[in-house]
């Protein structure tokens, strides 16, 4: 069985590139992607009128500007800014 020099260049790059290809999948699948409105929490300034977005993970409710401590608007699903 003869092996032709095109195939042998085809298997030396696609191999690898199917490797990276089933470890990106794999890794797209680990990390548990969500989009960014499902991350974060908006929150407005009672006291200056700001409004910021908080990581839903990262636990801080006070405002970046002024620093009192806010509560997370309750933003509807069908409203879109």
């Amino acid at each position: 069985m003869t092996v032709s020099f095109s195939m042998v260049v085809m298997l030396w790059v696609g191999l690898p590139l199917l490797g990276l290809a089933g470890l990106a999948v794999v890794e797209r699948v680990r990390s548990g992607y969500r989009p960014l409105r499902e991350r974060e929490q908006i929150h407005f300034c009672g006291n200056c009128g700001h409004v910021y977005a908080v990581l839903v993970r990262r636990p801080m409710d006070r405002c970046p500007r002024c620093g009192t401590v806010n509560d997370a608007l309750a933003v509807n699903e069908q409203s879109r800014l």
